[in-house]
């Protein structure tokens, strides 16, 4: 049942206010890493990143990702998977740039089989 602090406290309120502690640990994170990122690239080029704009793009990359894992989840259960796998995040990267409709998806074994990622040398 809900008391004023707005946090349903039965059973399945432990389950959402864990997930909600989850997710606000992501968004720091992901603002954190897109603050850090954008300062060294602003750095490398003699700029400086304010903290407003840093903040911003922070919150775009985590609004962004939520996108993205929608959308990969999504197709997941278009599949009937329960599971996102790569073939989901391919379709999702071939909607954020077109150009990448040829894109691969690579499986738990690279193409030659030697464990780098990178395929055989006479590959085509």
């Amino acid at each position: 049942m809900d008391d004023d602090d707005g946090v349903d406290d039965g059973v399945d309120g432990a389950r959402t206010h864990h997930a909600d502690a989850s997710t606000d640990r992501v968004y720091a994170h992901v603002k954190a890493h897109t603050a850090r990122i954008a300062d060294g690239e602003a750095r490398r080029r003699n700029h400086t990143l304010t903290p407003r704009l840093a903040s911003a793009l922070g919150e775009l990359a985590h609004a962004v990702t939520r996108e993205i894992a929608r959308d990969v989840r999504a197709y997941a259960n278009h599949a009937s998977r329960d599971v996102v796998d790569g073939t989901d995040v391919a379709l999702r990267a071939r909607k954020i740039n077109p150009r990448l409709r040829h894109a691969r998806v690579h499986r738990d074994e690279d193409a030659d089989g030697d464990g780098d990622g990178e395929r055989a040398a006479n590959a085509s």
